[in-house]
């Protein structure tokens, strides 16, 4: 067994359990919207603060370092597959860090003051809109790990592209309308 073969087994373990977290809160929190259970809905959203700092910070950076160490090993830096992979990693990294660990955390102490009221169930489901995203772009990323396309592939690049605009205006448009209007 090689150094690059134990590099990439651990880069996949810590993947899995990076996006099959994030999927696992999602799906939870995707069914406590449909039961209209504002209660569960709340309580599964901030329950991402917790996770997100034993759970999906920690296995994110490890899959990144493990990969890292692997573009390393094989001399893979300038492969397209690998830049469009730091990118998408980029992208939900920050999105995690900008926007789902703080409305995390903002939805928990919301909570804990005042239980599920109507401003933690706002956040829960602006939150919710934004994990659908963000659990879509991990998958494209995953999408681009296994074809490993390179930058002239647009028979794989075009469909990725389709399925991020897609989602974005799925998940993302209706927070847009949703917000109030600003003077």
């Amino acid at each position: 067994m090689t150094t690059y073969v134990i590099f990439k087994y651990l880069h996949i373990l810590f993947a899995i359990g990076w996006l099959g977290g994030g999927f696992c809160m999602v799906l939870l929190g995707v069914a406590a919207s449909r039961a209209r259970n504002d209660a569960e809905l709340v309580r599964v959203m901030g329950q991402m603060a917790w996770l997100a700092k034993r759970v999906f910070v920690p296995f994110s950076g490890l899959a990144l370092l493990c990969g890292l160490v692997m573009t390393w090993l094989g001399g893979m830096w300038g492969e397209a597959w690998i830049i469009l992979g730091l990118i998408g990693y980029a992208a939900t990294a920050g999105t995690g860090m900008a926007v789902l660990g703080p409305k995390s955390e903002k939805v928990a102490a919301i909570a804990a003051k005042e239980g599920p009221s109507g401003p933690a169930v706002r956040i829960a489901r602006e939150m919710l809109a934004v994990a659908r995203f963000d659990i879509t772009m991990l998958a494209v990323v995953v999408a681009d790990m296994v074809l490993k396309p390179a930058f002239d592939d647009y028979e794989m690049l075009v469909p990725m592209v389709v399925v991020l605009v897609a989602a974005a205006a799925y998940f993302l448009m209706p927070l847009r309308s949703a917000q109030p209007a600003r003077a």
